[in-house]
């Protein structure tokens, strides 16, 4: 008969304690949680007698099977007390205007999970990738902080935040201001830059949603069940681009500028078009009077004609005469 306990015991001030334990028959492989060296990694159990659930996972002891002994799993956890209460989304949702809080750009923490390993009855472990029923890696893990995107029903789109450097020239990405990131007590005062990742946009359960601990009304420190907290209008902008960039569509910008100034000239139409009509008038204007010269040389070429004396120096005596006269209107006005 193949058997497989797990026990859980409790770190604290004064050693260590049971919890509790779980025994496995004719079971060849338990999920056990998991352990990173990168980050704290939780683990969700609610043991008898104790309302506290999210245990801090510090260490995992594997003991093989011997003398007719099943294999032992001894799991080591922290209780780790929350300064603020954990107001899950899930449970306000039903108060009068809930959903309209989770707005676009609101920032948020879910609770994704953690990848579990796999407790074999050799009492060795291993990783879970047969068990696909299970968060897998490569996918989103841990608590993290997250932008809403839209709510949809029974559920709201995510887009996660790392505080992992991306590679260069990666449009699917946005970097979150430090401004906005002030205004939360751990990020902002972790001191790493932090990146929305929007080609790993998600929908998530209300009970994975919670409002991060921030610094809201006058001095108050916790997490606001109004959800206060959401990127700047610039950021909104960004979180548009990453977006289209994640589903491909790359000439976003490109398309928007040009619209823009179509429809800007579109606008100059009507003006260009008075304009013209104008034009025209004063076009019609010196056309009937270049008309009317032309007759009026033809007059004056047949009356030279006839006086026997050349148009061209009829029309230069006149000339000087006009300046002769000119100038002596001028000496006269000069006296």
């Amino acid at each position: 008969m193949k058997t497989i306990n797990v026990e859980y015991i409790e770190i604290d001030v004064d050693g260590a304690s049971p919890l509790g334990k779980e025994t496995h028959e004719e079971i060849s492989a338990v999920l056990l949680p998991s352990i990173s060296t990168a980050h704290p990694t939780f683990f969700v159990k609610q043991f008898s007698g104790d309302p506290h659930r999210r245990w801090e996972v510090i260490h995992i002891y594997a003991i093989p099977p011997q003398n007719g002994n099943p294999a032992i799993f001894q799991v080591y956890l922290l209780r780790r007390i929350p300064q603020t209460a954990e107001l899950y989304f899930a449970r306000s949702k039903k108060q009068p205007g809930a959903c309209k809080l989770l707005r676009k750009g609101t920032l948020v923490e879910i609770d994704y999970g953690h990848f579990p390993r796999l407790g074999l009855d050799l009492g060795t472990i291993s990783d879970n990738d047969g068990y696909n029923d299970t968060r897998q890696v490569g996918e989103m893990h841990k608590r993290r902080l997250a932008v809403v995107v839209k709510m949809v029903p029974g559920a709201v789109q995510v887009v996660p935040i790392t505080s992992q450097q991306p590679y260069s020239g990666d449009k699917t990405l946005f970097e979150i201001g430090h401004g906005t990131l002030a205004r939360l007590v751990f990020y902002g005062r972790s001191g790493k830059r932090s990146w929305a990742v929007c080609s790993m946009i998600e929908t998530v359960s209300f009970t994975r949603v919670l409002p991060p601990e921030s610094f809201f009304g006058r001095g108050q420190v916790g997490r606001s069940i109004n959800y206060v907290i959401a990127l700047a209008t610039g950021e909104i902008n960004s979180l548009d681009e990453a977006l289209l960039h994640a589903i491909g569509v790359t000439d976003y910008t490109s398309t928007k500028n040009q619209l823009a100034q179509l429809w800007m000239d579109n606008q100059a139409i009507p003006g260009l078009q008075g304009q013209l009509v104008t034009l025209q008038a004063q076009l019609q204007t010196q056309a009937d009077a270049k008309s009317e010269f032309d007759v009026l040389r033809q007059v004056a070429e047949n009356l030279a004609r006839r006086a026997g004396v050349p148009l061209d120096r009829e029309i230069a005596d006149q000339i000087a005469f006009n300046e002769l006269e000119q100038a002596e209107h001028g000496l006269l006005d000069r006296t």
